[in-house]
């Protein structure tokens, strides 16, 4: 794993297309390339009205998928892969399950992300085309088309042709250096949902990898564009990409803030992304940073040489906080960590880092 990483045009995703959009009148979410759920989970919450289509092809993640989801009816898992054609194939089912994909790994994939890229096994997979599926399971028209598919964004959209019609915003993970060998592009996605009435809206999230730090890869927001006239006659939204800072640099200003409060240990909660991207906050900590947390046992082991724990052990193991590193998780893993006992470290949800602490209740009625 290569920790390499800054992230620019940091926002949130779905905070953002909640503003754009009228939470109350979205139906139908399409989320391509579910893994676990967590993006699924959030598009049902922001949108309360809508029904979320969660598909995800590799079995260890639709597993966690469907289970999570068990009880939830607005969001349907499916075990598919999305495609050009139908028809089947085999899987890279990876070492991180976040880069299982179709496609073997580029020569800058495996220098960016060492590790995480080694295929662990092949897995047969079943893929339909999305105008096929809509077909056969008469949906009409589409609300927000997410797609994040680990370099086979353009097949599914060439897979949609008729769908694209009936859509009104698509939320694409897009590759400008290929982190896999035959990856879509960013050029290529983007011109094919040009031809296709849409127009750029947004790019968040903008990795810059390696020792050069070059642009990876990014998110896009299109939008149709009598959809997009709409929304630019409106206000402007809170939650736009912001240039500046980024991730690493807002753990930089908590770890700062922790060291000026004089707290001297603290835990990581968060071994996924955003702690990924913020590692140059991480390398030279003004505090001792004891361990990552992690509520995801399949995540266990260690990061960078710190052991990814339990927040129960980290507890356990005396930290004086716990810094939450999330931006799109950071109310639940802040709950989760104060109703735990622990004192928090917010990067996002008070404007800037601010350091949360647990009431007691003993004793009160």
């Amino acid at each position: 794993m290569n920790p390499r990483q800054t992230v620019l045009l940091n926002a949130d995703p779905i905070e953002l297309l909640s503003e754009i959009t009228d939470p109350s009148r979205v139906a139908t979410i399409i989320d391509g390339g579910a893994n676990i759920g967590d993006t699924a989970e959030r598009f049902a919450d922001a949108f309360p009205a809508a029904q979320v289509h969660a598909f995800e092809p590799v079995r260890a993640c639709f597993d966690r998928l469907a289970a999570r989801f068990d009880s939830t009816p607005r969001v349907t898992p499916h075990r598919l892969a999305l495609g050009e054609r139908a028809g089947d194939a085999e899987i890279r089912v990876n070492r991180n399950l976040w880069t299982c994909s179709l496609l073997p790994a580029s020569d800058r994939g495996r220098d960016y992300h060492g590790d995480w890229y080694e295929t662990d096994h092949l897995e047969r997979i079943q893929i339909v085309t999305l105008d096929e599926w809509a077909e056969a399971n008469d949906i009409d028209r589409v609300d927000i088309l997410k797609l994040d598919l680990q370099g086979l964004e353009a097949p599914a959209l060439r897979g949609a042709e008729r769908l694209l019609a009936r859509t009104d915003i698509v939320y694409a993970e897009a590759q400008l250096i290929p982190e896999y060998e035959g990856a879509s592009t960013f050029g290529e996605i983007d011109t094919h949902l040009k031809a296709r009435g849409f127009e750029l809206y947004q790019i968040l999230d903008l990795c810059m990898k390696g020792d050069h730090g070059e642009p990876s890869c990014c998110d896009g927001i299109w939008v149709r564009a009598e959809v997009l006239d709409e929304i630019r006659r409106g206000p402007r939204p809170a939650n736009l990409p912001c240039a500046a800072g980024g991730k690493s640099a807002r753990m930089t200003d908590a770890l700062a803030l922790c060291a000026a409060e004089g707290l001297h240990r603290v835990a990581i909660y968060g071994a996924g992304a955003h702690t990924i991207d913020a590692a140059a906050a991480l390398a030279s900590p003004p505090i001792e940073i004891a361990c990552v947390i992690d509520d995801d046992p399949a995540r266990r082991g260690a990061l960078w040489g710190l052991p990814v724990v339990s927040i129960g052990e980290a507890l356990a193991m005396g930290v004086d906080a716990v810094v939450v590193s999330s931006d799109r998780m950071e109310q639940r893993l802040a709950v989760n960590a104060l109703g735990a006992g622990a004192t928090v470290v917010t990067l996002y949800r008070n404007g800037s880092p601010a350091i949360e602490r647990a009431v007691a209740t003993e004793g009160m009625s």
